[in-house]
């Protein structure tokens, strides 16, 4: 028998006992459910049936109409249980339910006072018969659940029967299955582990017995092959090596071509700080027409001022064998200023540390950073209070202006809208036409009244100005103001005085 064989039967045997033990969980899950719910539905049935009892019992005491309508209620409520039920056997039940009803009316018919013999025999035997036929149906309906409990019984003691039985057959196959491994796997590869210490020994006089037809027979009789022709296999091995050189060659060859045409500087320093290599980008960055320019020569020497300190510890650092990353400045053979940023890494080489380092060109970045500082400076600065919203009117940053005119902390308007600033002076026409015109224009200059945290009203001269994507979408606004309130309480001082 052939291993694969083995190995399939074995797996195929789990899926299939597998899928058996979830197929007959499955089963009998669904089974129980189903009981279960009919036990409920028996339960819910007998309690309506013993109290259609007591009401029935109360009705001919007392011959309440509260009674007869709780009665009919239940009656109704048990027709609706035993009519939803698709059960063969509860058709008697429900025969026995419908005499109820009919029962019910005669006896209603009946008065209650003021009977005479014959009416009064004939009510006694009317509520003797729905007695009965009550009673008849909670016996049918007891009689139902203990059939339900004892499908519900017989269901679980097959379940635990199959739970047992399934294991138990898997065990004998596994152990059928680990007998079989043993004797077609275990043995032939333990005669085999000989043979293969014996040829590493270098006697290759010795051969792995096996004549089984499977896998591992196969595998002995190649494994003899394989010793019988050891020089040919050595000679391949020779050619193998050559090709690994001819394509060792062919990746210098590629790794020499991208260090060439790598656009960022690639260099090589030792442990002195001479250099000894530089790719054509590196020797762009510092202005040197050719390596032969700058190898041997000292790379602190085009390190501004300074900057020489920290890339000396750079240096060392490196050397010592750790990493480093450091911005600096570099002045050109040519006098060019330069911001670079290098990643330096130990390169170790015959028993010596090199540095290794890859370098970019930062100018454009360190100039935009100090455009951003510059305004950042400006808005912190600034004398007028400066408040930027997205395009919905949300406040994203005020400046320290802002804060000492509106009394608000910085804190307290992020993420607020402006309205919170509005000083109820100014109606919907005045805002709309504000809006309208920042709009059109994607600017709006004039005066406005807004309150301070205070609840002060103060007067502001105020400039909102729109800021634009590339695509033309509104990305931002900025509104510019100072505060005018003592120029306008000097205004209506001079009306005031003029009239």
């Amino acid at each position: 028998m052939r291993i694969r064989v083995i190995l399939i039967a074995a797996a195929f045997t789990s899926i299939v006992m597998g899928v058996a033990l979830a197929f007959f969980s499955y089963s009998f899950s669904q089974r129980l459910s189903v009981i279960a719910e009919m036990d409920e539905r028996g339960r819910a049935n007998s309690r309506t049936v013993g109290e259609l009892l007591v009401l029935t019992n109360e009705y001919a005491l007392y011959g309440e109409n509260r009674a007869a309508k709780q009665w009919k209620a239940q009656y109704a409520t048990l027709m609706d249980s035993l009519y939803s039920e698709d059960v063969v056997q509860d058709k008697l039940m429900r025969e026995q339910a419908t005499l109820l009803l009919d029962l019910f009316t005669k006896l209603e018919e009946v008065p209650y006072e003021n009977l005479d013999s014959l009416q009064r025999r004939r009510k006694e035997f009317l509520f003797d018969q729905l007695l009965n036929n009550v009673r008849s149906l909670s016996e049918a309906v007891y009689h139902l659940s203990e059939r339900v409990n004892k499908q519900r019984i017989d269901t679980e003691h097959r379940s635990h029967q199959i739970a047992t039985a399934i294991p138990l057959i898997m065990l004998v196959i596994v152990v059928l299955l680990s007998w079989l491994l043993k004797q077609r796997v275990l043995k032939p590869l333990n005669r085999l582990h000989t043979a293969v210490l014996a040829i590493g020994k270098g006697d290759l006089s010795v051969r792995a017995a096996s004549v089984a037809k499977d896998e591992l027979g196969e595998l002995s009789r190649a494994f003899n092959t394989m010793a019988v022709d050891m020089v040919s296999e050595l000679r391949a091995e020779v050619a193998v090596r050559q090709q690994a050189e001819s394509r060792l060659a062919q990746s210098e060859l590629r790794l020499t071509t991208i260090i060439e045409t790598e656009p960022e500087c690639i260099k090589i320093v030792d442990a002195e700080g001479i250099l000894k290599f530089m790719n054509p980008a590196g020797l762009v960055m510092i202005e040197a027409d050719s390596l032969a320019q700058v190898a041997g020569r000292g790379v602190l020497g085009i390190i501004a001022p300074d900057y020489r300190d920290a890339f000396s510890e750079l240096h060392k650092k490196v050397i010592a064998g750790e990493s480093g990353l450091l911005q600096f400045e570099i002045i050109g053979l040519k006098g060019g200023h330069r911001w670079l940023e290098t990643h330096a890494v130990p390169l170790r080489d015959n028993g010596t540390t090199q540095l290794l380092s890859i370098t970019r060109d930062i100018t454009l970045q360190k100039l935009t950073e100090e455009k951003l500082k510059l305004a950042a400076s400006v808005f912190t600065h600034a004398r007028e209070g400066i408040m930027i919203t997205d395009p919905i009117g949300t406040i994203i940053d005020v400046n320290d202006t802002f804060c000492k005119i509106t009394d608000f902390t910085r804190d307290e308007v992020l993420g607020k809208n402006t309205r919170m600033l509005s000083s109820g002076r100014h109606g919907a026409e005045y805002y709309a036409k504000l809006w309208e015109e920042l709009l059109q224009t994607d600017s709006w200059q004039g005066e406005i009244w807004n309150r301070r945290k205070s609840g002060e009203v103060y007067a502001e001269m105020q400039t909102i100005s729109a800021v634009r994507d590339e695509q033309g979408n509104i990305k931002n606004y900025v509104s510019l103001f100072s505060d005018i309130t003592s120029l306008k309480e000097h205004e209506t001082q001079l009306e005031h005085i003029a009239h």
